[in-house]
């Protein structure tokens, strides 16, 4: 399995950049002008960073973000623009040259690239413990398109598809680990994993908790097990200064340029909910999009939120090690003695473990077991309308036909039968238990039954009792992805140890079944992503000239006032109004449009006290000293979309069927009507008013 050594990573980026090309041909058709996504969360994502990078940096400086929540604003890290893009390109919009316009296509280039820094750093990590060989490089090939993380592209949180910062962390994990004695070298590196973890945050906020606990976790492993030598008590150390530093970091950022940070909500709504975190069964649950897929999966109703899909390269090696190890004793010897090998060492130890970690904050502090039924899959359609017990009890009935005939033709296989059979006779308590254990650990795991458990495992569930502010990360789900990195160290390592042990002919099935399972799982991938992730750039030019029939002066005016009225990311209840989507995304093309501010608010963890000072504005028609003194002698330009405001339906939709968020957006409705405001103009379903605050 050696591959020459000549340009490994020149490689990787070629056949990386096709495959690219493959799931994105807008890159090429369009120029890099499209959408990874084009409603919901994605759509307003590129909103807020068109209109972040456009906008002239105010008295308020580089980092405040003033198109949401008029006059108010907010900052940019509550966004979701991902900052350690947008700051730097408005930066450069504003003194260098102004690049605004094109700012979407460069985007898409910089998170299309973390393609080719995952595969880079997936070779660097596994050929560290497999060696530069093929498998290594296969799996640099497939496993930055199949990790849990890329749905995340056509969902619209595009900066949490970035898998770079998991990955890196773990290689400069690996290298302090091997440069031990050169204090030197581990300093910059230990100084590296803070600042990683300062620019992670920049990228999504999700990763500097993950990241911090992934590190922490991977520190305190490897002190643990080594706690009476000096370097243990060091690394013991280094599990909470690194996490301590890298937090240290991000509030001296937060305190320094957010003005509102005293404002925000400590805590987030729905933190330990069913459905935003993951549970055991959807590890092996796969997407509907997959051809060919790990044949037992939940029946449960699942969103993207709790989905953690292990990938079939992984999962059927799982499977393989298990069944291997239950019906051979041979086999079971080697696995035995190849586990010993591998958390021996105290680098591939404390990394699996790490991940482990992370794991267990995924299922919450609240632990509930698998209340579904599980089914069995096929790639065929017609196989899998006939029912989870008949397609069982053929899968089992062919099992043994296809065996029989395998024991007619084959000696081996005889001998070996009649080796197990010895074996039971010989032990037939030891191997009666044995089964009778695997048969348990089963149904704990997957089995159909309901208990909840506090999860005593996860660190969150005493950090909770120090600060309520571990809320904050309440999409516990989000933790589960360092464990898919460390669970293929662990499967591959396996497997790579077995393929070393097997004959010729079993090593070229090994090797054809790893690249059929990645090839299958690689191209769904491309194809979902093709599918799903290739949408028109409703922030174009183009799309936008249906304002120009408006016969509207928007300099005449100092922000938009949509109706229906939306209001999210308080995380308060009373004061969230969801948005239509179609309504949002006129709103936003509007403002970009005209320039002008929204009084609408689509955010993230926003101050409750600007929510509240807004809709008691569209509610009860009372202008609080904290708005009204930020507001100026311009009127407001109004937009209402009859459409929406006479549809009962929405009201139910937008509020959730909450009795007091419905009474307060059939207030804010009416809010026109109960100033007497007569329209200016008028497209399509949509009429404008003017507005003077008073």
């Amino acid at each position: 399995m050696k591959i020459i050594k000549v340009y490994p990573y020149l490689s990787l980026a070629i056949i990386q950049a096709l495959l690219i090309l493959l799931a994105f041909p807008s890159l090429l058709l369009h120029g890099g002008h499209f959408m990874f996504s084009d409603w919901g969360d994605g759509f307003k994502n590129y909103f807020t960073l068109r209109s972040y990078v456009h906008n002239p940096i105010g008295a308020d400086g580089l980092f405040k973000y003033d198109t949401f929540s008029y006059p108010f604003g907010d900052y940019v890290y509550y966004t979701d623009n991902t900052p350690f893009f947008s700051i730097p390109y408005r930066w450069i919009c504003q003194h260098v040259s102004d690049l605004s316009a094109d700012v979407i296509p460069v985007f898409n280039v910089f998170i299309l690239c973390g393609f080719l820094w995952c595969s880079f750093l997936v070779y660097f990590i596994f050929s560290t413990f497999l060696g530069r060989n093929f498998l290594s490089f296969a799996l640099a090939v497939f496993l930055p398109w199949i990790n849990m993380q890329i749905p995340r592209l056509w969902e619209g949180d595009f900066n949490l598809s970035f898998v770079a910062p998991v990955l890196a962390g773990i290689a400069l994990f690996i290298t302090w680990q091997q440069s031990t004695g050169n204090r030197c070298k581990q300093a910059l590196l230990l100084a590296s994993m803070s600042l990683l973890l300062l620019l992670s945050f920049l990228l999504h906020g999700y990763y500097i908790a993950i990241l911090a606990l992934l590190l922490g976790g991977m520190f305190f492993f490897l002190g643990a097990s080594q706690f009476k030598t000096k370097a243990g008590k060091m690394a013991l150390i280094l599990s909470v200064i690194i996490p301590l530093a890298g937090l240290a970091l991000v509030l001296c950022l937060l305190h320094s340029t957010d003005k509102y940070l005293s404002l925000r909500p400590v805590t987030a709504m729905c933190y330990d909910c069913s459905v935003l975190k993951t549970n055991f069964s959807f590890l092996f649950t796969h997407y509907d999009f997959h051809s060919l897929a790990f044949p037992i999966a939940t029946t449960r109703l699942v969103n993207m939120e709790t989905m953690a899909y292990l990938g079939n390269i992984g999962l059927f090696s799982f499977a393989y090690i298990c069944l291997g190890s239950v019906f051979s004793t041979s086999f079971r010897n080697s696995i035995t003695g190849i586990q010993k090998d591998f958390f021996a060492d105290p680098l591939k130890r404390s990394i699996f473990m790490g991940g482990v970690l992370t794991l267990i904050v995924s299922f919450g502090e609240r632990y509930t077991s698998n209340r579904d039924a599980l089914m069995i899959y096929t790639p065929i359609t017609w196989l899998n309308e006939m029912g989870t017990g008949t397609l069982l009890l053929l899968s089992i009935s062919l099992t043994f036909i296809f065996y029989g005939f395998v024991l007619l033709l084959s000696s081996n296989a005889r001998n070996r039968l009649r080796k197990i059979g010895n074996d039971y006779v010989t032990h037939p308590l030891k191997k009666v238990s044995l089964l009778f254990c695997i048969a348990l650990l089963v149904f704990l795991l997957i089995g159909r039954y309901t208990v909840t458990v506090y999860n005593i495992l996860n660190p969150f569930f005493y950090f909770h009792f120090i600060t309520k502010e571990v809320e904050q990360f309440r999409s516990l789900s989000r933790f589960s992805w360092p464990f898919f990195w460390v669970f293929y160290i662990w499967v591959m390592y396996t497997m790579f140890q077995i393929y070393n042990q097997s004959g010729k002919k079993p090593k070229w099935v090994m090797i054809g079944t790893f690249i059929v399972l990645g090839v299958i799982e690689t191209k769904d991938y491309v194809t979902a992503l093709r599918q799903s992730a290739n949408k028109p750039d409703l922030l174009e030019a183009a799309q936008m000239e249906k304002f120009g029939k408006l016969k509207i002066d928007f300099n005449h005016y100092q922000a938009i006032l949509p109706f229906p009225y939306y209001n999210v990311g308080s995380e308060d209840v009373a004061l969230t109004i969801d948005d239509d989507n179609e309504w949002s995304i006129y709103t936003m093309q509007l403002a970009l449009y005209s320039r002008l501010p929204l009084m609408s608010c689509k955010m993230s963890r926003t101050p409750p006290e600007f929510s509240a000072a807004l809709m008691d504005m569209v509610t009860n028609d009372s202008l609080r000293p904290l708005l009204r003194n930020q507001l100026n002698d311009k009127p407001i330009l109004i937009a209402v979309d009859r459409t929406l405001v006479n549809d009962p339906s929405q009201g139910s939709i937008c509020s959730r069927g909450r009795p007091e968020t419905l009474a307060c957006y059939t207030k804010a409705n009416e809010f026109v009507g109960r100033h007497h405001l007569v329209a200016i103009d008028s497209l399509e379903n949509v009429v404008y008013y003017c507005w003077q605050p008073k």
